[in-house]
């Protein structure tokens, strides 16, 4: 998996150039006013995606690794510099992750 962020535009064919082949899919978040675009990209024929989910300042996808029973959540992350954002933002991701129930979780971000 990849999970950046910082580009207006996303297509098929920049997830190609940055996968390195087109057996990529990915998921994106939009920037918006001064926050920061969010993408998370994986292998189609090794993830099955299940469930995305998004806010201001996060991306999150959930599924199986084939073959896995174990799902499994990534969360791209962007938090802003003011630290009353970023209680809200980490607020807002505890309660999500409570809420998804069993499985791995990988919070990834700045």
């Amino acid at each position: 998996m990849f999970a950046g962020k910082k580009r207006q535009q996303i297509s098929d064919k920049l997830c190609m150039i940055l996968w390195g082949d087109h057996l990529v899919e990915w998921k994106a978040y939009p920037s918006r006013n001064t926050g920061r675009g969010l993408i998370i990209l994986w292998r189609k024929d090794h993830f099955v995606l299940s469930d995305i989910f998004s806010e201001e300042g996060y991306l999150g996808i959930r599924g199986c690794f084939k073959g896995e029973p174990i799902p499994v959540t990534v969360f791209n992350i962007y938090s802003q510099c003011a630290l009353l954002e970023k209680r809200r933002l980490w607020e807002r991701l505890v309660r999500i992750k409570a809420s998804i129930g069993d499985g791995l979780r990988c919070f990834i971000g700045d």
